[in-house]
C-alpha cells in the first residue's frame, strides 16, 4: 500500500506496502526518513553520542506504565476503515487499535497475533488457523469467531466481477497459481478454520495475505452485504468512529482525530496480548503497552518536525538523509539507523494515455530518461550517501538480487541519452540545436513530487536540470501525499470515454488507454514499493502484471510472460529453482525498465533520550534484521520500547 513519505522502516502491511503482511508489495512513500514515525525505530546506533546506554533489551531497565508518546508525522491517513486501507499511513494508525492476525518471526517460524496458531500441511496445500479464545469486538458484537473471518473472506475479499459489491483492494492476493484460482476457506470450529490452496506453496508463511488482513464482525457486515450497500457500511459510525477497536484487539483505543493536525489514542487496559501471549522470545507483553497515550502530531515540513524533536515537543521523528549529520552527537536525541530497508524506489513513469506516449512505446526513451537521472549522483547529493543503487525490483541485500552482470546498467551519460532519445522517437521528433522538439515545439514533461521531503526536492530539481541538458523543458508540481495518491497515482475509466474492458480497482482502473488519473503527469518522484524479500513475486505480480492491483502506471508488454514466471517461482520445489526463476525475471525487468530504478534507502530515526528499551545489536543478515524489526513493530510498544518514568 502506498507508504507515506517515509512511514517507518518495516511496516507489517505491505501493499501499496498492501495486501497483507508478509507477501505483498507495498506502495511506499519515498524512503528518505521524513516520516519514519509510524512505528518504532529498527536498529540502535548511537551515531557518535547521545544514546542512552540502558537502551539494550538485555539490561534490566525498570519500566512502568505511564507517560505520553508523540510521533511526528508528515502524512495523514485516508480514514479509519480497516476495509479501505491503501497506504501505510492509514495502516499504521489502524494498527494501533487492531493487531495483525500473525506474522513471521524468522524465515520459518509463525509469530502469533489474533491467530494462536498457523500450520501449513506437509504438502503445502492446506493451512489450519486457530484464533485465540476471548478476542472481543468493540460495540455489542461479542467475541471474534472463525465465522467472522470466513464471512469477510467469502463475502468481501474473494468476490470478483458482478458479484463484487464492495471493491476491496486486496482481492487479487487471494487468487494464486498459474491459473489465478481462489484460496478456499472453510469454518471447522468456533475458533478454527482451514484454507485450501489451489497449488502447493512452501513459502506461504511469507505470502499469506490473511496474516496482514483485518476483518469486522459478521453480524455488522451481513446487513450491508445483503443490501449491496458499500457506501452505507463505509459511513457507519462503527467504522468512522473506530468503535470496532473498543474491545481488546489492539494496544490502544481511538480517542480523537483533528484532521491535518493530530490523531490521539489511549491505552487499552484490556489488550489481549497481556494474557493470551504474555512473554514470547525477547518480547514481554504482560504490561504492554507502556504508554498511557500515543499521539501522531502532523507537520507540513520535515524541518518543523525535526525542530519539535529537538525541543522535546515530539518523542520520535524520521530523520531525512541530508539532516542525519546534524543529529550525530546530539546529546538530547538518540539516533537509530538501519541499512535493511525492503523498499525499492524509482522514478515513476506514466505509461497511460495521459502521459507522454514514447515513454510507453519505447525502451530507448526510458533509457534516455534513466541516463539523465544518475542514481549514484542522487544517492550522494540527495540522500547523503545513505542508500544503495538498485537496478531491478528487489533490495540489493535481498536473497534474489541478481549479479550485476545480469542487470542493465546506465552510465548517466547525457550524450548517450540524446542518441537514445532520437532513436526511440518517431520522425516527428528531433533536435533543433540543443532543444528536443516534437509536433508542438520543444518537448515539455510534467513532473510531480511529494512535499515535505528535502531529498525528493533535491532529486526533482536535479532531474529538471538534467532534462534541460537533454533539451527537454519540464515543470514540477509539489503535492501532499494524500493528493499525490488521489489525483495522480489513482486512475479511473471515468476520465476517458467508454467502458473499460476490465477494472481491478482504484489504482488500476483498466487498460492503459481506458483509465487515466485525474491530473496529467509524466514522471513522479517520492513513491516506491516495499517488497517481501523471501516472496518477491507477490510485489511483481501486483505492480507489473497488466491486471496487477497496483499497476497504476498502466505498464504492459508482450515480450515476457510475467504471470507465468510468477507462478513458476512461487511454486518451485527448491531454492535453486526459485533463484533461477527470479534471476530471469529480475533481469528482464531491469532490461525493460518500466520505471527508472534508483535506490534502496536506509532508515534513520531520531528519538528523545527519555525513551528506553530499544533493540540493541545489529545483524548482518538482512532478512533476519527485517523480520526482527517487523516483530518489534508488531509488538509496539512493549517492554522493548517504553518511556523512562520521571
Amino acid at each position: 500500500m502506498p507508504k507515506g513519505d517515509k512511514e517507518t522502516p518495516f511496516q507489517r502491511r505491505k501493499v501499496l506496502q498492501t495486501a497483507g503482511a508478509i507477501g505483498a508489495a507495498g506502495l511506499a512513500g519515498c524512503s528518505t526518513n521524513t516520516d519514519a514515525t509510524e512505528e518504532p525505530p529498527t536498529e540502535s546506533d548511537s551515531g557518535g553520542g547521545g544514546a542512552d546506554e540502558t537502551a539494550s533489551p538485555t539490561e534490566a531497565a525498570e519500566l512502568t506504565v505511564g507517560g505520553d508518546m508523540v510521533y511526528a508525522s508528515l502524512s495523514t491517513p485516508s480514514s479509519l476503515n480497516p476495509y479501505r486501507v491503501s497506504d501505510t499511513t492509514t495502516s499504521a494508525r489502524i494498527n494501533k487499535i487492531l493487531d495483525y492476525p500473525g506474522g513471521a518471526s524468522d524465515s520459518e517460524t509463525f509469530d502469533p497475533g489474533w491467530f494462536k496458531s498457523w500450520e501449513l500441511s506437509e504438502g503445502s496445500t492446506k493451512v489450519t488457523y486457530e484464533l485465540h479464545e476471548g478476542l472481543e469486538w468493540g460495540g455489542d458484537y461479542g467475541t471474534m469467531t472463525a465465522e467472522d473471518v470466513v464471512y469477510t473472506l467469502n463475502n468481501v475479499l474473494l468476490l470478483q466481477g458482478e458479484d463484487d459489491w464492495y471493491g476491496h483492494t486486496d482481492t487479487d492476493f487471494y487468487y494464486i497459481g498459474p491459473d489465478s484460482e481462489p484460496v478456499e476457506y472453510e469454518v471447522t470450529g468456533e475458533l478454527t478454520f482451514e484454507a485450501t490452496l489451489p497449488v502447493s506453496k512452501a513459502n506461504w508463511l511469507h505470502e499469506d495475505p490473511l496474516l496482514g488482513q483485518w476483518w469486522l464482525p459478521k453480524e455488522f457486515v451481513k446487513p450491508y452485504r445483503d443490501a449491496g450497500d458499500a457506501d452505507g457500511m463505509d459511513k457507519d459510525s462503527y467504522i468512522t468512529d473506530a468503535v470496532y477497536g473498543n474491545g481488546n484487539l489492539g494496544p490502544y483505543e481511538f480517542d480523537n482525530w483533528t484532521r491535518n493536525s493530530q490523531m490521539a489514542f489511549t491505552r487499552n487496559d484490556n489488550y489481549y496480548r497481556r494474557e493470551k501471549i504474555g512473554e514470547i522470545g525477547d518480547r514481554d507483553y504482560t504490561e504492554s503497552p507502556y504508554w498511557e497515550t500515543l499521539t501522531y502530531q502532523q507537520f507540513d515540513e520535515s524541518s518543523t518536525a525535526l525542530s519539535a524533536l529537538k525541543t522535546g515537543e515530539v518523542d520520535l521523528a524520521g530523520i531525512p538523509d541530508g539532516k542525519v549529520s546534524n543529529f550525530r552527537g546530539n546529546q538530547s536525541t538518540q539516533l537509530y539507523e538501519s541499512p535493511f530497508d525492503n523498499g525499492v524506489f524509482w522514478l515513476n513513469l506514466n505509461h497511460r494515455a495521459n502521459g507522454w506516449d514514447p515513454i510507453r512505446e519505447s525502451r530507448k526513451v526510458r533509457y534516455a530518461i534513466g541516463n539523465a537521472f544518475d542514481p549514484d549522483t542522487i544517492i550522494e547529493e540527495a540522500y547523503n550517501g545513505l542508500a544503495v543503487p538498485l537496478r531491478t525490483f528487489h533490495p540489493s541485500w535481498g536473497p534474489y538480487y541478481p549479479s550485476e552482470d545480469k542487470l542493465t546498467s546506465l552510465p548517466g551519460d547525457i550524450e548517450k541519452a540524446r542518441s537514445q532519445l532520437e532513436a526511440g522517437t518517431s520522425d516527428e521528433y528531433g533536435y533543433e540545436g540543443d532543444q528536443f522538439h516534437g509536433p508542438d515545439g520543444q518537448l515539455e514533461l510534467s513532473m510531480v513530487r511529494t512535499t515535505g521531503n528535502p531529498s525528493i526536492e533535491i532529486a526533482s530539481n536535479y532531474l529538471k536540470q538534467r532534462l534541460s541538458e537533454l533539451g527537454i523543458k519540464s515543470t514540477i508540481e509539489a503535492k501532499q501525499w494524500s493528493t499525490l495518491l488521489q489525483d495522480y497515482a489513482m486512475n479511473s475509466p471515468d476520465n476517458v470515454e467508454g467502458e473499460p474492458d476490465w477494472s481491478i480497482g482504484s489504482f488500476n482502473g483498466g487498460p492503459w488507454d481506458q483509465s487515466v488519473s485525474n491530473e496529467q503527469w509524466d514522471i513522479m518522484l517520492g513513491l516506491g514499493f516495499s517488497t517481501s524479500p523471501y516472496a518477491p513475486w507477490s510485489a511483481v505480480r501486483s505492480t507489473l502484471a497488466e491486471k496487477g492491483t497496483f499497476n497504476l502506471w498502466g505498464y504492459t508488454q508482450d515480450e515476457y510472460d510475467i504471470q507465468e514466471f510468477i507462478g513458476n517461482a512461487s511454486t518451485a520445489s527448491s531454492q535453486e529453482e526459485v533463484q533461477s526463476q527470479m534471476t530471469e525475471m529480475f533481469s528482464f525487468i531491469s532490461k525493460d525498465m518500466p520505471f527508472i530504478f534508483t535506490s534502496s534507502g536506509y532508515n534513520v530515526t531520531g528519538l528523545n533520550n527519555s525513551v528506553v528499551g530499544l533493540p540493541g545489536e545489529k545483524t548482518d543478515d538482512g532478512y533476519k534484521a527485517t523480520s526482527y524489526f517487523q516483530t518489534i513493530n508488531e509488538a509496539q510498544p512493549s517492554k522493548l520500547y517504553a518511556r523512562k518514568q520521571e
